[in-house]
């Protein structure tokens, strides 16, 4: 009997987690959120053959005139958390770890709001990482809008946001 061990590794690390309206897939090279009555759409998909969280320590200079705001940061080099060893649901939330530099730690906790909206609070253990960036890859067709009032652009697909 011959067996196929790449289809066997791929299909051992992949696991579902139902959430509300949304399922939480964990496949070997990313993770994904999809809607469980429409697996076929994508909402939110991490960035495969990248770290799920980087962390760094920074500080900003903030400055307004006439409600424009320039924002002047100096910050250390990025932190990049190290592979997913928690997956699981914790009460409404799936939560999501791993380690972050040699000792210290990141979670990603995912809560659905209502059907249509989910929560992601991206987080670490060492406070003295005061800048946290969750990795994610969008499709092509994909756009980004929201994260506050901008008087920049509507669609922030591709920009950095304050």
């Amino acid at each position: 009997m011959r067996v196929d061990v790449e289809n066997s590794i791929k299909a051992s690390a992949m696991k579902t987690l139902d959430l509300g309206p949304f399922q939480v897939v964990r496949r070997a090279e990313h993770i994904q959120v999809i809607q469980r009555d429409a697996p076929e759409r994508v909402l939110w998909r991490s960035a495969s053959r990248s770290p799920l969280v980087r962390a760094a320590r920074g500080r900003a200079q903030v400055t307004e005139s006439r409600g424009f705001f320039k924002v002047d940061e100096q910050r250390r080099p990025w932190i990049d958390g190290g592979g997913i060893d928690r997956f699981e649901l914790a009460g409404d939330s799936v939560v999501i770890e791993g380690p972050l530099g040699e000792d210290s730690r990141w979670s990603v906790s995912l809560t659905p709001i209502d059907e249509s909206q989910l929560r992601f609070f991206v987080s670490t253990d060492n406070a003295e990482y005061n800048r946290v960036q969750l990795v994610g890859g969008l499709s092509a067709e994909q756009r980004v809008f929201g994260f506050g009032e901008q008087f920049t652009h509507l669609d922030m697909k591709g920009r950095v946001i304050p």
